[in-house]
């Protein structure tokens, strides 16, 4: 599936209608507050899926092919930008190029 992703939370996004979540990825649920060092909170889902749109931003569209559908009936799978980065580990996937 290729497309433009809307962000859901830091592992999950949206093409076409159909939430994909990333393999390999958990990252905290967009309205989930964590902890630092010091014991202050701040909005770790946030700031989660802020990261992510700025990832994905970068370069359109994304471009993900599935290996499984989870729990909750989302495909699970492994997503690359356009200019060939791995969404699951930021490095230039050479098999995308």
């Amino acid at each position: 599936m290729q497309g433009r992703a809307s962000v859901i939370d830091g592992d999950t996004v949206e093409i076409a209608g159909k939430r994909i979540r990333f393999n390999g990825i958990d990252a905290p649920e967009s309205r989930q507050h964590c902890a630092d060092a010091k014991g202050f909170e701040y909005p770790c889902g946030r700031r989660a899926a802020q990261a992510l749109d700025k990832f994905l931003a970068a370069s359109r569209p994304l471009r993900c092919s599935f290996v499984d559908r989870d729990r909750y009936g989302r495909l699970v799978g492994n997503c690359d930008r356009a200019d060939g980065r791995s969404v699951q580990n930021g490095s230039l996937n050479k098999a995308s190029l």
